[in-house]
């Protein structure tokens, strides 16, 4: 269900519980900075072991179910499964970067990666001839691992310096 073998599950087991535990050390489960407590597991937590939080967070990425299904499937409502996917994305980000396996951006990159020549990639009749005409460009292979930064969204431009929430004059 996750597309890794035992001894390579086994062996991304370890890191990705230090980066959750550092995770969790700086942030609540609600996105917000913490403050005074220190995250503990609960008794009553869905995802108790770390192998637990790993498979729930990698089965979520291969087999791409529907988050209610994905949260029935490891007890849990679909909103505590959305809740727990966008903890865990960013830790599981962290540690294949920190690992060295995070995906490419960039097919000059994969390349070096590979320390080689890619193959070429088939191409579509429609694609062929467009790309006989352009030269090719360095597209990002990886469009979704796009990383989430909140800082890096621009602001929303309001006509006002107060927003308003009814209008201006009311109905009878």
């Amino acid at each position: 269900m996750t597309s890794l073998t035992v001894d390579e599950f086994e062996a991304l087991v370890p890191p990705f519980e230090a980066a959750f535990l550092q995770s969790m050390a700086a942030w609540t489960f609600h996105g917000r900075r913490r403050q005074s407590r220190r995250y503990t597991t609960s008794k009553n937590c869905p995802l108790p072991t770390a192998e637990d939080r790993l498979v729930f967070m990698l089965v979520s990425l291969k087999q791409h179910t529907l988050q209610t299904l994905h949260g029935r499937l490891f007890g849990m409502r679909q909103s505590k499964a959305n809740h727990w996917m966008h903890v865990f994305l960013p830790v599981l980000r962290t540690t294949l970067r920190a690992l060295g396996d995070a995906p490419c951006r960039r097919v000059e990159a994969l390349r070096q990666r590979l320390g080689g020549e890619l193959p070429p990639l088939p191409l579509t009749p429609c694609e062929s001839e467009t790309a006989q005409a352009a030269p090719p460009t360095a597209a990002p292979l990886f469009v979704m691992t796009a990383p989430s930064d909140p800082f890096r969204v621009p602001p929303t431009r309001r006509n006002s310096t107060r927003a308003r929430a009814a209008r201006k004059s009311g109905t009878c």
